[in-house]
């Protein structure tokens, strides 16, 4: 399952986190959650379905998510990162 391999691809790349998977919204957005130890922000992540289900574009988004930045950064403030179907977008309104 496309769910599973989120979850253990972030765990590999941050194994310090906790990764805690939230499943689908309302709105089929995919949520995970790395929750760092101290008092480190978390880092939220979430794919729509469309994506989940597309490896390709799953495996793109994946790998902008990492050659642009966000994982380095996560731990050390909050983000909220949207894998979008076209590029990342990041923003709270995705929460909401």
């Amino acid at each position: 399952m496309a769910s599973e391999h989120v979850t253990e691809w972030l765990k590999e790349r941050k194994p310090k986190a906790t990764v805690r998977y939230h499943g689908p919204d309302d709105d089929d957005i995919h949520r995970w959650e790395l929750v760092f130890p101290g008092d480190a922000p978390p880092f939220h992540l979430g794919v729509p379905e469309e994506v989940l289900d597309n490896a390709g574009i799953l495996a793109e988004r994946l790998m902008e998510l990492e050659n642009q930045g966000w994982l380095d950064e996560a731990g050390e403030q909050e983000h909220l990162v949207y894998l979008h179907p076209m590029e990342i977008a990041r923003g709270p309104s995705v929460w909401e």
